[in-house]
C-alpha cells in the first residue's frame, strides 16, 4: 500500500504533501485566495468535478482532520494506525463497529 497525507494549515500558511510518510512537497497557501468558489457544497474524493481524471484503485481509510497534522502525527497514524492517535477509544463505537460488519460479509 502506499500511504498519502495532505496537510494545509492556515496558521501556518502551508500545504504539505507526504508520501509514505516523507514530505515531497510544500507550498505556501493563498490565504486571500480561496481554496474553491463551492467549498459550501462538499467536497470529493476519488472523483473530480470535471471527472476527466477520476481515482481509479481501491481506498482503504480516509481521515478528514480540523487542522493541519505535523509530520511526526503524519507518521503517527501511518505507522500505528489513527486509533493510536486519537484520544477517544474507537473500539465499539458506531463507526467501528459498522466497517467489521461490512468487512465480514
Amino acid at each position: 500500500w502506499i500511504h498519502y497525507a495532505g496537510t494545509y494549515s492556515r496558521a501556518d500558511a502551508l500545504a504539505v504533501l507526504y508520501i509514505n510518510g516523507k514530505n515531497v512537497g510544500e507550498e505556501a497557501a493563498r490565504l486571500d485566495t480561496p481554496i474553491a468558489g463551492d467549498w459550501d457544497q462538499g467536497a470529493r474524493v476519488g472523483y473530480n468535478i470535471d471527472n476527466n481524471r477520476p481515482f481509479a484503485g481501491l481506498m482503504d481509510e480516509l481521515n478528514v482532520w480540523k487542522r493541519g497534522l505535523t509530520e511526526e502525527e503524519v507518521n503517527t497514524i501511518m505507522n500505528d494506525g489513527v486509533d493510536a492517535f486519537l484520544a477517544v477509544e474507537a473500539h465499539g463505537k458506531l463507526a467501528t463497529t459498522w466497517g467489521k460488519l461490512k468487512a465480514s460479509k
